[in-house]
């Protein structure tokens, strides 16, 4: 029986129409085998469900910007209805693989051309969709590219997107007079409009026969679509790649089901800085291990820092108090007084941006995010005491008792409060360590 919701997208497991023709697969003229595959023609993904991973900012489709992939694995489904006779036809689209077909959703029974070819990339837009199909000669081994383009003519999605098909190829025949663009495996008849799949072998148009021969060899050997077609892509097309990060965002995490972590508990975050510009004063990342790593407690911290927010555009910054604290495997999700929220990692690149309280700029990528049971207040105090012992500078510092560096004392003095006397550690110009009491009027600052 056909499922109920693949037959509301066009697409069927079994022959439809039920006892119309289908394309038997070709002999391949190099090895003498059927051009069979061992692949399954795969269930196109349902384009009207959201798909867990969304594509990252600079890759969203919008303006008629274009996303070009020449990713091995990147793949996509076409379905292709006959007019004359022959049943539906679908086209498994992979970059990196040949062009595979079917009659059946989900079945073994698949087969491509009898000539070597492959996808060598995918561009698509919201206006259509297109790839380009290397094709190899089988006796002269001359290549030639076929650009097979669909352009969109719907604007509802749920069910595939319908378009019309245009393809370009060089001519097959030598003679443009003769037979027509048919050259390319696929092509669209010019008169007909309708597109043409050709599954003989090129054998049949290199004999010695007649052009006309030729032709109706060619002919008997395609099929005819009608020329629209419905594909099927959505941001699940990238998730065979090598590396689907590249264009996907980190599945989102459903924070309506998560409730707030309680208050004896607090979320460890541990960035890595690339360089000192992307640390502050108060977070510069300096330890005993000579890597920039920053640890922050929060939600204590955001006292003193302010993130920006998901939805930020320029550097846009969150403030007020925290109205919900929410962890879940491994995301933090941070809601402000100020109606901001504040995800961490941020899923576009994994790292935390925040704007310290002295106006600076601290980014890191996310390399730890922890929920942890304990008291907050004492874990930020401990990092506090860290922080200011890294950022002591311990040539220049006086060490008392073996406990407490510091790099200065000073102290109010003068009858009215309004002197400054510091004691610094200095060299003199024998670079023997001295030290300078420094004066400041500050009644006349």
């Amino acid at each position: 029986m056909v499922n109920d919701n693949l037959e509301r997208r066009g697409l069927y497991k079994n022959v439809f129409p039920v006892n119309s023709k289908t394309i038997e697969p070709s002999i391949n003229p190099m090895t003498g085998a059927l051009s069979l595959v061992t692949e399954t023609m795969p269930i196109p993904f349902d384009t009207a469900i959201t798909p867990t991973r969304g594509l990252k900012k600079q890759y969203i489709l919008n303006d008629g910007k274009a996303l070009t992939i020449k990713d091995e694995g990147f793949n996509f489904v076409i379905r292709m209805t006959s007019d004359d006779g022959f049943a539906n036809l679908y086209a498994h689209i992979t970059v990196g693989k040949p062009i595979i077909f079917g009659h059946k959703i989900d079945s073994n029974d698949t087969f491509t051309y009898p000539f070597p070819n492959e996808i060598t990339k995918v561009t698509v837009s919201n206006s259509q969709i297109s790839f380009d199909l290397l094709c190899k000669e089988v006796y002269s081994y001359d290549s030639f590219i076929t650009k097979f383009t669909i352009k969109n003519n719907s604007k509802d999605f749920s069910n595939g997107i319908e378009g019309k098909v245009l393809v370009e190829a060089q001519n097959y025949f030598k003679d443009d007079t003769k037979g027509g663009n048919v050259r390319c495996p696929m092509y669209v008849n010019k008169a007909s409009k309708v597109l043409i799949l050709n599954f003989t072998g090129i054998k049949d148009l290199d004999d010695d026969k007649q052009p006309q021969e030729r032709i109706r060899a060619f002919m008997q050997g395609s099929a005819k679509m009608n020329q629209s077609v419905t594909y099927y892509f959505n941001e699940n097309s990238f998730l065979n790649i090598e590396n689907p990060d590249t264009y996907l965002l980190q599945e989102g995490v459903k924070w309506k089901n998560v409730n707030d972590f309680s208050d004896k508990e607090y979320v460890e975050l541990t960035l890595s800085l690339d360089s000192a510009t992307d640390a502050t004063d108060n977070y510069t990342g300096v330890n005993e291990t000579n890597n920039l790593i920053v640890k922050i407690i929060l939600p204590d911290e955001f006292r003193s820092l302010s993130p920006m927010t998901q939805e930020a555009d320029g550097l846009a910054f969150s403030k007020g108090r925290i109205t919900s604290k929410r962890f879940s495997k491994g995301v933090s999700l941070f809601s402000f007084a100020d109606s901001t929220e504040c995800v961490i990692p941020n899923p576009e690149d994994n790292t935390f941006t925040a704007k310290d309280k002295n106006g600076q700029i601290l980014k890191g990528k996310v390399v730890g995010l922890e929920l942890k049971t304990g008291n907050s207040a004492e874990a930020l105090r401990e990092q506090l005491a860290s922080r200011k012992l890294n950022n002591t500078n311990k040539e220049y510092s006086f060490d008392i008792e073996g406990e407490i560096e510091l790099d200065s004392i000073a102290w109010i003095t003068g009858k009215k409060n309004d002197f400054i006397k510091m004691i610094v550690p200095t060299q003199d110009s024998t670079g023997k360590e001295v030290f300078k009491v420094v004066n400041i009027n500050i009644g006349e600052l």
